[in-house]
């Protein structure tokens, strides 16, 4: 009798544990579809004049440029609804 309980604890544990997860992945899919993003309203972002860019990315709202410019590797980060300026540095080697 004490391990058909002990089963049967252990299969309920199991089972709520499945549930959490499912419940977690269905969030995840309904929290990001429908509308669209307004986070990432911005439409053009402007660098200095001869920059290269290298890569761009979104995390977060945020929308990060890495270019290069006179041979130098700069990196900015602007707000991804509005364009403002976040902020901007340069990569040196040590």
């Amino acid at each position: 009798m004490k391990a058909r309980r002990s089963f049967g604890v252990s299969i309920a544990i199991l089972l709520l544990g499945f549930i959490a997860v499912v419940g977690a992945l269905v969030y995840r899919a309904y929290r990001d579809s429908g509308e669209p993003d307004t986070r990432y309203a911005l439409e053009q972002a402007i660098l200095p004049a001869g920059a290269d860019l290298v890569s761009a990315s979104t995390a977060e709202g945020m929308v990060t440029l890495a270019y290069t410019i006179d041979g130098k590797t700069e990196i900015r980060i602007l707000d991804g609804k509005t364009g403002e300026l976040v902020s901007q540095f340069a990569v040196v080697a040590e």
